[in-house]
């Protein structure tokens, strides 16, 4: 009898809410259908496994169409496995209404008399029916009438006959496990690929982002850089133009001064021509005035050219120390991308280490499952074996 277990137990166990489930219910109607007893959902092993699958693929960011074929796909291919499954299923049934007629025919009334008593003594627990179940309850009681009448009509056959039919359905059984066994090789194959497109599909979207990073910082620095040689050339235009304003106001200064004088020695040519009766020796005194006048606006002259040469170097240290500047931080700039190269270089290993972590988590997840199906199918195994063995203990009945 297959266990149910209800919504609660179902979120327990993949750790998820109910509205969580009921949405996906509903977004995958058509798809995706839960068994309803009594007005409540009931939910098998199967449904179980198959939500987890889904609870996956979400986790994962796959599409709802993914998840839908996905789905489809699983549903196909158990439909598959059913089918191929049916007619074996029909014949083992019809092997063991032969083996219990029979067996049935060889007992004495007396005993069959005590066993319908104690089955109505001890009457079986009853299990819920489904229509496979009703299906083939329907065909083992036609087969079952089908060979009493045969069995009424014509006499026991002999060993060699029950020991051909035992080999028939071994091979038959033997042939239902090999298609058991494609079927999962299948469900393998495919799980393999999906895993592989989705590692694929993540490690681009990582790429990506690391690109587009490293864009946006190259962007930013350059945009940096700029701004900076902008500004270095606006101070050098201003510094540029200050010098250019003070060389227009010394040049002004001595164009005054030579005027001034020019206009002190008309003026002393013209005392000299109104004082022509004045002696020789004034005349000398004032040419002695005049020559000492005349050098000191020489060495003005040249202490105001050595100031503009002064200035000059300082505006050309000035542009020197600029320039300086400027290498040095182009080279800082450098240093930077560096760093952001580094930075980028340890990320990526960061990255790398994670995805090498996710690789494991999903080889651990894959060989969990693969040890799942293996014991499975060591199980099923076991079971067919069990249920041989307990299909040749009638011949000892027969042989006593």
């Amino acid at each position: 009898m297959t266990e149910i277990y209800t919504i609660k137990a179902v979120c327990d166990r993949l750790d998820i809410d109910r509205r969580t489930l009921k949405g996906w219910e509903s977004s995958l109607q058509g798809y995706l259908y839960i068994e309803r007893r009594d007005g409540a959902r009931v939910y098998t092993e199967d449904k179980i496994e198959l939500l987890s699958d889904i609870n996956q693929l979400f986790a994962e960011n796959c599409t709802l169409d993914e998840v839908k074929e996905y789905i489809q796909l699983v549903s196909q291919e158990t439909q598959t496995v059913y089918e191929e499954a049916a007619p074996t299923v029909d014949e083992v049934s019809s092997a063991e209404t032969n083996e219990d007629v029979e067996s049935e025919s060889l007992e004495k009334p007396e005993d069959r008399i005590e066993e319908i008593d104690e089955k109505e003594a001890h009457p079986p627990i009853e299990e819920p029916i489904t229509e496979e179940k009703a299906n083939v309850s329907n065909e083992e009681l036609l087969n079952k009438q089908s060979h009493l009448h045969a069995n009424e009509s014509e006499p026991v056959s002999s060993n060699d006959v029950i020991v051909q039919e035992r080999e028939i359905l071994q091979g038959e059984l033997v042939e239902a496990v090999r298609r058991y066994e494609d079927v999962f090789e299948v469900l393998n194959s495919f799980k393999d690929d999906l895993l592989k497109e989705m590692r694929e599909g993540m490690r681009n979207e990582v790429r990506e982002e690391i690109v587009g990073e490293v864009k946006k910082e190259l962007e930013k620095s350059a945009n940096q850089t700029y701004e900076m040689v902008e500004t270095v050339g606006a101070v050098i235009s201003e510094s540029s133009e200050r010098n250019a304003k003070e060389v227009e106001n010394m040049s002004k200064k001595i164009i005054r001064a030579n005027e001034k004088a020019l206009d002190e020695i008309s003026s002393i040519m013209d005392e000299q021509s109104h004082t022509a009766e004045q002696s020789a020796e004034e005349m000398k005194l004032y040419m002695k005035d005049i020559v000492a006048n005349a050098d000191e606006s020489s060495k003005e002259m040249q202490y105001l050219l050595d100031r503009f040469s002064s200035n000059s170097t300082v505006a050309m240290n000035q542009v020197k120390f600029m320039v300086e500047k400027l290498s040095n931080s182009s080279s800082h700039t450098t240093e930077e991308l560096r760093d952001l190269i580094d930075s980028m270089n340890e990320e990526r290993v960061y990255y790398l280490k994670e995805m090498e972590k996710e690789r494991k988590l999903h080889r651990q997840n894959v060989s969990e499952r693969e040890e799942m199906f293996n014991d499975f199918v060591q199980t099923f195994r076991q079971t067919a074996a069990a249920d041989m063995k307990r299909k040749r203990k009638w011949w000892k009945l027969f042989l006593s």
